[in-house]
């Protein structure tokens, strides 16, 4: 998953958050609740990322070492990565590159995360 599909896929999930709509994973199946609160756009978006926001929704258990993250310079964030987890793909947040701890900045709002 690229930078962009990553931030892309974050940032419905943060939209759909604020509106007091849920987003959460059962047996690989995207549940949404509730659906009732949809727009059509909302719906659009849904569908073209849906197996990412499986992906990044899904539960991987290896987020605590930081050993297997991947990190990506973040356009338009000079000096900021983004860290993925190496197994599952998932976003584990945003950092300063080079941090002297390597900790990461959680993102908010995000259901699974």
């Amino acid at each position: 998953m690229t930078v962009s599909h990553q931030i892309a896929t974050t940032r419905l999930i943060k939209s759909l958050n604020a509106r007091g709509i849920t987003l959460d994973i059962e047996d690989d199946r995207l549940l949404i609740s509730p659906a009732s609160r949809l727009t059509d756009m909302d719906r659009a978006e849904i569908r073209t990322h849906k197996l990412r926001l499986i992906r990044q929704l899904s539960p991987c258990g290896s987020h605590v070492n930081s050993a297997g993250w991947i990190r990506e310079p973040v356009s338009g964030r000079p000096g900021w990565e983004l860290a993925f987890c190496g197994r599952c793909g998932r976003s584990i947040g945003f950092n300063p590159i080079g941090g002297p701890d390597g900790r990461v900045q959680k993102l908010t709002g995000v259901t699974g995360n």
